[in-house]
């Protein structure tokens, strides 16, 4: 049996696979900054991330359920 973490990083790579060639190319480039980021680095940008969420959801109060739905919950 699946780890509940294997199926979200497969939701996740589902998600990836149906993003245009643009849009890809944007996740990869901000994976791989936050990869090669310092600790301190990595906390702002999740600090950044989370703030940009939170603003998206607040524009668009369906989209959280929907992206907790595809997604599963966030740790």
């Amino acid at each position: 049996m699946k780890s509940p973490d294997q199926y979200r990083i497969q939701r996740l790579l589902l998600a990836f696979c149906a993003l245009d060639k643009r849009r890809q190319d944007d996740f990869l480039a901000a994976v791989n900054r936050y990869l090669y980021a310092s600790p301190r680095q990595r906390e702002r940008l999740r600090q950044g991330w989370v703030r940009h969420v939170l603003d998206a959801d607040t524009a668009a109060p369906s989209s959280q359920a929907d992206a907790s739905a595809q997604m599963g919950p966030v740790r």
